[in-house]
């Protein structure tokens, strides 16, 4: 085992890489077998990373939150000042389905590596199928960092007024004679209605 101490310095820099090559000293006996040399890959300590959500969906009912995280990779050095959009061409969803964060700035001070955006999903009596919103994350002019990939999530909105449907609790129950058993029925996947 060879340990090589790496610098810190203050550059923002790209990747460096630093080759090590194995050899025998003159005189000695003995063969280098292959790989005989490893190259290491030396990544800034310094840079401000890449901001991206940490997935591209997710599916919320009717009546919650959707928390949406935003993760940054590749380097906390420095803040980074980010701004979700609501909305694209396409989306099921509107206004009335959801009510938008108090702010939508997204910062992330020195250091700091995961924010997270709440968006309330409001109640409505529609019957209705599935809504989406789309939530776009971009930087704010002038800001350090990237834009990563996943950089927009989509919301699936499910509908909270579907009856649901009826099932026992358990497939088994055991009792002794002369006892009583109860047994019972669990309504999943929507409670609308009687």
């Amino acid at each position: 085992t060879i340990d090589i101490p790496i610098n810190t310095d203050q550059l923002v820099e790209e990747n460096e890489t630093l080759t090590v090559r194995l050899s025998l000293a003159a005189g000695s006996a003995g063969t280098i077998e292959a790989p005989s040399q490893q190259v290491i890959t030396i990544s800034d300590s310094t840079a401000p990373g890449t901001i991206q959500f940490d997935t591209d969906s997710v599916t919320v009912s009717e009546g919650n939150i959707a928390t949406l995280t935003i993760q940054r990779i590749e380097g906390t050095d420095g803040p980074i000042s980010a701004v979700i959009s609501l909305g694209a061409e396409g989306d099921s969803a509107d206004e009335n389905d959801y009510t938008p964060p108090a702010s939508t700035a997204v910062n992330f001070g020195n250091g700091e590596n995961s924010q997270s955006v709440e968006i309330p999903i409001n109640t409505d009596i529609l019957d209705e199928d599935d809504e989406t919103l789309t939530v776009n994350l971009s930087l704010n002019e002038g800001s350090a960092g990237t834009i990563g990939q996943p950089s927009s999530q989509v919301i699936t909105i499910s509908d909270d007024t579907s009856p649901g449907s009826l099932q026992f609790s358990t497939d088994t129950t055991s009792v002794a004679e002369g006892e009583t058993v109860t047994v019972t029925v669990d309504r999943v996947g929507g409670s609308d209605g009687i």
